[in-house]
C-alpha cells in the first residue's frame, strides 16, 4: 500500500517547517496494518523544534540523573508501534532546526528506512581554523555553520539553545583539534585555546585573539568544540526488531549517531555518520557512532563510514547488574553507572548468569520468571533455577541480549578513540574493514563490572582481512578488568589475514584468555622496539604464517 504523503501536506523546497506534517503522517501510519510504502519527492525539508515532540526517555550510555534530572528529549522525527514500513527517503536532505535528537523508532517491527541524509542547520560541534599565530596572537576562522558572539571582547559560540563562553573554561565543554583538513586524525584534548584571550573581530567569521599568556594555539590547526552533554542523540531504536537503516546519513549528532537499546535485528547498510565532505566540516559526531546496548538477534553494520567522531565508531555490550538484596527467588538488581538507567532492560524467559565482580567469571544460571520496576536504578526479578550462588554484591548479566555482531566493509578514520568495543558472547566477525589512525585501539575486547560496568565475555571473535593503519594503541586489545585470575574470561578469538601498520610496543595485546589463532598475519612496525604480539596469562594459543615486514 502506498502511502501518498501530499495528503499530510508533506511537499519539500518550501522552507517551511514540515515537522507536524511528518508526525501526522506517523501517527497515521501507526494504526495502518499490512505492508505499506512512503517515498519522500526528492528535495530538501526544514523541521524545527517547536513542533516536535517531547518525551522524557531513558537511553542507555547518555546522560546521568545528576547532570539533568529529567532527561526530556525533542525529536522531530517520531516513529512509535509502526510495522511492515517502507520508507524510502528518495535521496532527500532534511535539515534540522534547534537542539534535538534526529529520529526516534519505539516498538516498532520490520521497518526499513532508506536513502535519506540528515543534517542540522546548526552544527553540533563549533569548528575553528587558526589562520595565523604569533607568540601573543592568533588569528582565526570560525566555520561558516558556526554562530559566535564577541562580549566585552570575549569570544563566545553560540550552539542550538546554549552558548558558550570559553574564557570561563567550564569542564561541560571538551575540545577537539585536527591537524588539518586532510588530516586521518581528530583529537580529544582538555586544552582550551580560546582561554584567557581577548577577541576582536576582524571580518566576518574572522576574529583576531590577544593573549597576555598561555597562547597554545598552533598555525594551520583546526579546533573543535563541543558540550560533554549526552542531552540528545541522532537515530535511537528501542525495544524493535527486523529493522533495517539503508543509504542514511547522518551529518551531526549531539552524542551517538546510532543508538540500539534492547533491540532484535538490526541491519545498517550503506549508512554513515560523517560531515558532508563539500561542507568544510570535520566533524559529525560528540561520541559514539553506532552504540548497541543489551540487543540480541544479529547486529550487522556493512559498507558504510564512520569519520570524525570525539568516541567510539561501534559499541556492543550488555551490562552487569549488582545484586543488592535476595529473598527466596526473588533478587533486587541496580543499574550501576549513572549514564545507565530508568529503562527496562529484561523480558519474561531471560537466561541470567551470575557473575563474579573480582574475576569475571560465571557460574549459576537463573531464568526471569517476572520483572517488578523498583524505580529508575532498580528491579526485582523473580527467578527460576539454584539461587544459592546468587550473593548479595555478585552481578548477574542477561545472557539472553547477547546479539551477534558483524561489522564488515566499513572506513573509519578521524576517530578519536577506539575503533570497536566489542563484549557480546554472540558470534562476532569483523571482516574487511579499514582502521584509519584510530588514537586509541582499533578493537578492543573489554568486560568489567567496576568502571563501566559493560558485558560480557566473548565466545566466537572473528578479526580477519582488516587494515588497522597506525592506532594509537594496540590495533587489537584483549583485556577483561578482572582484578584476580580464576579462569579465562574470553574464549574463542581468531585474528587472520590482516595488515598492522604501527608504531606502537605492541600490534596485539591479549591477556588471561584462551583458544586465540593468530594466523596469516602481515605485520609492518615502524618502530625499532615495535613487537608483533605480547600475550600475557593465555591459554591454548595458536601463532602461524604471520610475516613481519620491516
Amino acid at each position: 500500500m502506498l502511502i501518498d504523503v501530499k495528503q499530510f501536506s508533506i511537499m519539500p523546497d518550501t522552507g517551511k517547517d514540515m515537522t507536524a506534517n511528518f508526525l501526522k503522517l506517523f501517527a497515521y501510519l501507526k494504526d495502518i496494518d499490512g505492508d505499506k510504502e512512503v517515498k519522500l519527492e526528492k528535495g530538501r525539508y526544514d523541521l524545527y523544534c517547536d513542533h516536535a515532540i517531547r518525551t522524557v526517555t531513558y537511553i542507555s550510555n547518555t546522560i546521568a540523573e545528576r547532570e539533568k534530572a529529567v532527561p526530556e528529549r525533542v525529536v522531530p522525527l517520531y516513529l512509535e508501534d509502526i510495522s511492515d514500513l517502507d520508507f524510502d527517503g528518495s535521496d532527500c536532505e532534511i535539515i534540522i532546526h534547534g537542539k534535538s535528537s534526529n529520529m526516534f523508532l519505539e516498538r516498532c517491527e520490520r521497518v526499513k528506512i532508506r536513502n535519506l541524509i540528515i543534517d542540522r542547520a546548526q552544527p553540533a560541534v563549533s569548528q575553528v581554523e587558526v589562520l595565523e599565530r604569533a607568540k601573543s596572537s592568533a588569528t582565526i576562522r570560525i566555520h561558516a555553520d558556526c554562530k559566535y558572539i564577541i562580549k566585552k571582547g570575549r569570544l563566545i559560540f553560540v550552539t542550538d539553545n546554549s552558548s558558550y563562553a570559553p574564557h570561563k573554561d567550564k569542564i561541560v565543554w571538551w575540545y577537539g583539534e585536527s591537524e588539518s583538513a586532510s588530516s586521518p586524525i581528530i583529537n580529544r584534548t582538555r586544552v582550551n585555546p580560546f582561554a584567557r584571550a581577548k577577541a576582536e573581530e576582524i571580518a566576518p567569521g574572522v576574529v583576531k585573539l590577544k593573549y597576555l599568556s598561555g597562547n597554545s594555539c598552533k598555525a594551520g590547526m583546526f579546533y573543535h568544540v563541543h558540550s560533554r552533554y549526552r542531552e540528545e542523540v541522532g537515530i535511537y531504536a528501542n525495544r524493535c526488531r527486523d529493522i533495517e537503516l539503508v543509504n542514511l546519513h547522518e551529518r551531526s549528532n549531539y552524542s551517538h549517531a546510532f543508538i540500539l537499546q534492547t533491540c532484535h535485528n538490526v541491519a545498517l547498510k550503506c549508512v554513515s555518520s560523517a560531515p558532508d565532505g563539500n561542507s568544510g566540516r570535520l566533524a559529525a559526531s560528540q561520541t559514539d557512532c553506532v552504540h548497541c546496548s543489551m540487543c540480541s538477534g544479529h547486529i550487522q553494520v556493512t559498507d558504510s563510514r564512520f569519520e570524525g567522531a570525539f568516541d567510539d565508531v561501534f559499541n556492543a555490550h550488555g551490562f552487569h547488574f549488582r545484586i543488592i538484596a535476595k529473598k527466596g527467588q526473588v533478587i533486587t538488581v541496580k543499574f550501576m553507572h549513572p549514564q545507565a538507567y530508568g529503562f527496562m532492560p529484561f523480558d519474561e524467559g531471560d537466561i541470567l548468569k551470575v557473575i563474579d565482580a573480582k574475576t569475571l567469571i560465571g557460574d549459576a544460571k537463573l531464568t526471569v520468571k517476572s520483572i517488578k520496576v523498583v524505580d529508575k536504578y532498580r528491579l526485582q526479578l523473580e527467578v527460576d533455577g539454584d539461587i544459592d550462588g546468587a550473593k548479595v554484591g555478585k552481578y548477574i548479566e542477561d545472557i539472553s541480549k547477547c546479539a551477534d555482531v558483524t561489522f564488515k566493509g566499513n572506513y573509519c578514520v578521524k576517530i578519536s578513540t577506539r575503533g570497536l568495543l566489542i563484549t557480546t558472547r554472540g558470534k562476532a566477525v569483523v571482516e574487511d574493514n579499514v582502521f584509519d589512525n584510530m588514537q586509541m585501539s582499533g578493537i578492543l575486547i573489554s568486560d568489567d563490572a567496576g568502571s563501566w560496568y559493560e558485558s560480557g565475555a566473548v565466545r566466537d571473535v572473528a578479526i580477519r582481512g582488516n587494515k588497522f593503519l597506525k592506532c594509537g594503541e594496540q590495533a587489537i586489545c584483549v583485556m577483561p578488568e578482572n582484578l584476580l585470575f580464576a579462569d579465562y574470561v574470553h574464549k574463542g578469538i581468531a585474528i587472520e589475514n590482516n595488515e598492522f601498520v604501527y608504531d606502537t610496543d605492541r600490534a596485539i595485546f591479549a591477556k588471561d584468555s584462551c583458544d586465540i589463532a593468530i594466523r596469516n598475519n602481515t605485520f609492518k612496525p615502524l618502530g625499532s622496539g615495535s613487537q608483533p604480539t605480547e600475550l600475557r596469562n593465555c591459554g591454548n594459543v595458536t601463532l602461524e604464517n604471520n610475516t613481519v615486514v620491516s
